[in-house]
């Protein structure tokens, strides 16, 4: 092609047509980096705070209830104790006196 020909046919492009797709393709290209640039990351850097945030609520409330729980069954060993002691007393039974009971 010469010079005149290659002229004529850039003569016919239309420029609108041109600017629009690349108008297109820009919005394309910045969606794609600002959601994988920055929302992606305030989003992960929020959902990592959330999640950490429920983690420590989580573990104070399993620490708080083992806690009860341990407290629980020590009242209640020895409410039993006392309760097998006064028993062995009651009936005088010599191996469940609290001397002897090695539990």
């Amino acid at each position: 092609m010469d010079p005149a020909q290659v002229a004529e046919s850039v003569s016919h492009v239309s420029w609108n047509g041109v600017f629009a797709q690349l108008g297109v393709v820009a919005v394309l290209v910045w969606y794609l980096w600002y959601t994988t640039s920055v929302s992606f990351p305030r989003m992960q850097t929020s959902h990592d705070t959330k999640t950490q945030a429920i983690i420590v609520k989580h573990d104070d409330t399993i620490r708080e209830i083992v806690e009860k729980f341990d407290k629980t069954i020590r009242d209640e060993r020895s409410e039993r104790r006392t309760d097998l002691t006064q028993l062995a007393k009651d009936l005088k039974c010599p191996h469940l006196q609290e001397g002897n009971n090695k539990r």
